[in-house]
Parts: structure tokens; sequence; C-alpha cells
């Protein structure tokens, strides 16, 4: 099974991480929209609102401010110092997360990186190049695809062991 850590938090749980059996506090993704194709997805209320907006609220971890090194961030580290590849998906790559995460302490040329780059300015680009560069066993340019995170795992990435 594919695990995700959220080291900022999520919205709330995907679909199948449901974490109890009560779907009311959960936050349905695409929640601000009443149907899709002409069926009702879910009854919206006042009250399902405030919930899904406090479940999300409480979900989100600011950790620029305390500076401490929370459970999931010390799990994405040991994640990627283990990982042979390694996929950055809608990250901004700012530099302060790319040194929580202790990107640069990676041996060279032992991880296969890449991720997306979509809406990203060329300077960002230009230094996240440059770091791939310096880490990655793919050129820059294969590494980083500008498009969404859907096109990319579509297009770019192989789930089969090998």
């Amino acid at each position: 099974m594919c695990q995700i850590v959220h080291i900022h938090g999520s919205l709330g749980p995907l679909p199948w991480q449901h974490q109890s059996r009560d779907l009311a506090s959960d936050v349905p993704y695409d929640s601000m929209r009443e149907e899709a194709s002409g069926e009702v997805l879910f009854a919206r209320s006042e009250f399902s609102e405030y919930q899904w907006f406090e479940t999300a609220r409480s979900s989100i971890r600011v950790i620029h401010e305390t500076g401490e090194k929370t459970a999931q961030l010390q799990q994405a580290c040991e994640w990627i110092c283990d990982c042979d590849r390694l996929y950055f998906l809608g990250f901004g790559y700012h530099p302060s997360n790319l040194q929580r995460l202790e990107i640069r302490f990676l041996p060279p040329r032992t991880k296969h990186i890449r991720g997306t780059m979509y809406g990203l300015s060329c300077e960002r680009r230009q230094h996240i190049w440059n770091l791939v560069h310096e880490l990655g066993t793919v050129s820059p340019g294969e590494a980083l695809i500008n498009t969404d995170i859907y096109s990319f795992l579509y297009d770019h990435v192989s789930f089969t062991m090998g």
C-alpha cells in the first residue's frame, strides 16, 4: 500500500484513509460542489461545512513557526534517506523545506529523483535543476516535469519494480 506523509498536514483524509466510521467529520474532496454529473454527492449543510472547516483547519501544521522536528517530518527524512526513488508532487521546493528534509545531505547519485514543477518561477526551477543535478541519477530535464500531479504520475512514473 502507498503511504503518504504530509509534513504540513492535509485538508483531511483521502477516501481510503478514513480513521473512523464518522464520515461526517471527514472533509470530502471537492466539498464545495454540491453535484457532479447531475447527481448529488452529499447533503451539504451549514453544520457539515463548519465541521469540514474545523477538520481542515486543525489538520494543518505550521512548522516554520516552532522550528520543531515533528514526527511527520522525521518520518519523511527517514523515508527520503532509505528510498531508491524519490518523487516530489506539488512541492514548491522552498529552500527552508529542502533544508528541513535534509536533501543536501543525501549521498550523490544514489537516488532516482523526479518531481513536478508546475507553476514555479524560472529562478526556482534553476535552483532545483542545480540540486537535482548534484544528487540525481537522471538529468534535470528528465527529473523535473512542468505538469500537474496526475499527468506526471500517469505519463512519467512506472509503479512496477525494477
